[in-house]
């Protein structure tokens, strides 16, 4: 992230007159005894500053960012499976609806044939 300040070209010139303290965070003049250092110190303090807490922010979107397409994908693959579970059911009803018709030709024709036998008629169970 530093690098990347620093080739900032209004910050790029400047860093002649100071030096990074890691330490510190923060730019430090070369020669604290020549007044013009300390002013090229204090811009790119300030900036360094923004610039962090401006990195902050795009980091934070970031990571939304990525929250968001990955709460993205994993609804689409809820979507996926959701169609792919609706279309096993609907081939399980058709399957179940050729049943019942089946059931149903095979009740009708008993209701037929029970219809023709006579009431004084013996009805073997073999059960």
């Amino acid at each position: 992230m530093r690098e990347e300040f620093e080739q900032l070209h209004e910050i790029k010139i400047k860093l002649v007159a100071v030096f990074f303290n890691p330490k510190e965070n923060k730019y430090i003049p070369k020669n604290r005894l020549l007044s013009a250092c300390n002013e090229p110190a204090k811009f790119i303090n300030g900036a360094w500053l923004v610039w962090q807490h401006q990195q902050a922010k795009i980091d934070d979107l970031e990571k939304q960012l990525i929250a968001q397409g990955q709460n993205f994908n994993d609804q689409s693959q809820n979507v996926r499976d959701l169609e792919f579970r609706n279309g096993e059911l609907q081939k399980q009803l058709a399957c179940c609806r050729e049943e019942n018709k089946a059931l149903l030709a095979v009740n009708n024709s008993i209701d037929r044939e029970c219809n023709h036998i006579s009431p004084n008629t013996v009805v073997v169970d073999y059960e």
